[in-house]
């Protein structure tokens, strides 16, 4: 389970998602907390994204719809996680699916969220 990817649970009704950019984003997150932060933080964010993991593959609209204005099919959610990061997903509700497009330090300039 490391790196919070769960594609492959089958046990719980919404199969999770991650877009390669929400990946490739969430690998950057982990990358600079091993070089810059202690193995109880990396535990620590680990264990959220899993709790919301779970949520989302139990009950994906728990959290609230997003103002994000964006050019995308479905709406989007965002939950935060932990303070410096939030995910942002799209429900597909004929497949079954929660997908993940981005994990977004929220560090970074806000114009910089693309999914």
């Amino acid at each position: 389970m490391k790196n919070g990817f769960n594609d492959d649970k089958d046990d719980l009704p919404y199969k999770i998602i991650w877009s390669p950019r929400a990946k490739d984003e969430l690998q950057e997150t982990y990358d600079f907390l091993e070089s810059n932060w202690s193995q109880e933080h990396l535990k620590s964010l680990s264990q959220a994204i899993a709790d919301v993991m779970r949520n989302l593959q139990q009950n994906p609209k728990l959290y609230p719809i997003t103002s994000v204005s964006v050019d995308y099919p479905l709406t989007i959610h965002k939950v935060n996680i932990q303070r410096f990061n939030s995910l942002y997903y799209a429900i597909d509700e004929e497949n079954l699916q929660v997908n993940v497009l981005s994990f977004f330090s929220n560090r970074q300039d806000p114009n910089k969220l693309q999914f």
